[in-house]
């Protein structure tokens, strides 16, 4: 049975890990789990342009954080 609370629950707990500061180290964990979150939600039947809009939105937070990151190491 598909689990609608940790649908919603996943994906803003790991908005907040991505607005967290952090190591650069940490992205590739994050993007692993960014992806995995993104195929749940499609996998759960999000489609079309809203699928695209939460593609697009968890690849900007994760495009800030290894800026972030990055500017941190200089």
């Amino acid at each position: 049975m598909f689990d609608l609370q940790r649908l919603y629950r996943q994906p803003l707990e790991l908005l907040a890990e991505l607005a967290a500061p952090g190591a650069l180290e940490d992205v590739p964990g994050l993007a692993a789990r960014v992806h995995r979150c993104l195929h749940e939600a499609v996998a759960g039947g999000l489609e079309g342009v809203a699928a695209a809009r939460l593609i697009s939105y968890f690849n900007d937070r994760l495009t800030e954080r290894i800026i972030a990151a990055t500017a941190q190491r200089h």
